[in-house]
């Protein structure tokens, strides 16, 4: 198994709260998220309006982010065989701006 972390930091190009944003997490290929602890991290926080699971993909909503304000979030993935993982793409939006984006890359993993 291997925790997954994601810091969301808000910081629009012009001072606004940012509504709703949209986290796309892109799990590394040869693992798959645990589902119970997507779940208990979006049952742990209000903000989390709603989470999704989508192949390789653990996506969450979350409401009311302001300017500058950090979003810590975890869960477990594990690995279903062998593999040595590239890194892979996530990316945070804004859901009523998408044009205030960005994208990470993950570190590459190996797990025997």
């Amino acid at each position: 198994r291997i925790t997954i972390t994601a810091d969301v930091r808000f910081t629009p190009p012009v001072p606004s709260d940012a509504g709703m944003v949209v986290v796309d997490i892109s799990i590394p290929t040869g693992f798959a998220p645990v589902a119970e602890t997507v779940a208990a991290l979006a049952d742990s926080r209000p903000s989390i309006k709603r989470h999704e699971t989508a192949g390789r993909k653990v996506i969450f909503y979350i409401e009311d982010m302001t300017a500058n304000e950090t979003v810590r979030l975890q869960f477990d993935a594990a690995a279903l065989h062998p593999v040595r993982a590239q890194p892979v793409s996530s990316a945070v939006y804004s859901y009523y701006t998408p044009a205030w984006r960005a994208e990470t890359l993950s570190a590459e993993l190996t797990a025997r």
